[in-house]
């Protein structure tokens, strides 16, 4: 008699390896949510901060006040005039689940002079930086900060 050994899994083997399959993919795919809620924040601050530079790089070459205009509805835009109603190009939006926290500026609206320098009337009284605060659904915030006089633009992360 010539005993062969049976091969293959058992029911049990396979129901066990599925659950721990299964396991793993849910950790995996919870883990990418998160990273995607911090990764729409990161984009959504760097486009800010794109603007606000685009705004005084714009105000230096062309010898005129230049600005970034906010919205609630988390549009912002590049201006050419004083009082931010006419975009320069294409509007930007925020990504879907960011949102700004707060806005320190005056109107909502960065104001740049033909030197680069950030207006003081774009401020509230006796401050001399200006801050916008970004949030994601997460409770993730970041800080773009613009300085008077120098116009330094600067982010961080809370």
């Amino acid at each position: 008699m010539n005993l062969q050994k049976e091969k293959g899994f058992t029911l049990i083997e396979l129901l066990i390896s599925v659950v721990i399959i299964g396991i793993i993919a849910t950790m995996a795919i919870s883990r990418i949510d998160f990273s995607n809620e911090k990764n729409m924040l990161k984009t959504s601050t760097s486009d800010v901060t794109s603007n606000l530079y685009m705004a005084r790089m714009k105000a230096v070459n062309d010898g005129e006040m230049c600005g970034v205009q906010f919205l609630e509805s988390g549009e912002f835009y590049v201006t050419k005039d004083s009082l931010g109603v006419t975009p320069v190009g294409e509007s930007s939006f925020l990504d879907d689940a960011i949102s700004f926290s707060e806005i320190t500026f005056n109107d909502w609206f960065v104001r740049f002079n033909e030197m680069g320098q950030l207006e003081n009337s774009c401020l509230p009284g006796g401050e001399f930086t200006g801050s916008i605060f970004l949030n994601n659904d997460i409770g993730d915030t970041t800080r773009v900060d613009v300085t008077f006089i120098t116009g330094r633009i600067r982010e961080t992360n809370l």
